[in-house]
């Protein structure tokens, strides 16, 4: 079952070069592809299915993570839909931007009330995620006066 689960690692991660570079001992990964390979091993972790723009299959699971999904204000590093629903943005960042990562809750929010693919709704996404892979900030975009925890 582990094999399985490795070549399934190994298919879904390796067009990012993520899995590549680990089967090659290659360490000399950018600060950025760092956090998204810790973001995306985090999502996992949670049950989210990963996957990139091409082929996108947005009922492959309850839950799936986009990597680089368009909108109309540029691509946004992760969208998330639940039942094939665009529900929230993960903006990540490297390690050494984690002390300061409230810094980018605006570029998080105009991801989330950007015109996404595939979706006919205006209102913006509730979901909202700052995140190196270690450090993660939430904002719930339904509270009444939303704010980063």
């Amino acid at each position: 079952m582990r094999q399985w689960l490795f070549l399934l690692e190994i298919f879904f991660l390796a067009p990012q070069g993520l899995a590549w570079n680990a089967l090659q001992g290659n360490v000399a990964m950018t600060p950025e592809a760092n956090a998204r390979e810790k973001i995306d091993h985090t999502l996992a972790l949670a049950g989210w299915w990963v996957q990139d723009l091409k082929p996108l299959n947005r009922g492959a699971a309850t839950g799936i993570a986009v990597r680089e999904h368009p909108t109309d204000t540029g691509p946004a590093d992760y969208v998330l839909f639940v039942k094939r629903i665009a529900v929230g943005v993960i903006e990540a960042k490297r390690d050494e931007q984690g002390a300061n990562i409230t810094a980018h809750e605006a570029q998080t929010e105009r991801y989330a009330s950007a015109t996404l693919k595939w979706r006919k709704d205006t209102t913006p996404l509730p979901f909202l995620f700052e995140s190196t892979g270690q450090i993660i900030h939430f904002t719930d975009g339904r509270d009444p006066a939303p704010r980063a925890r």
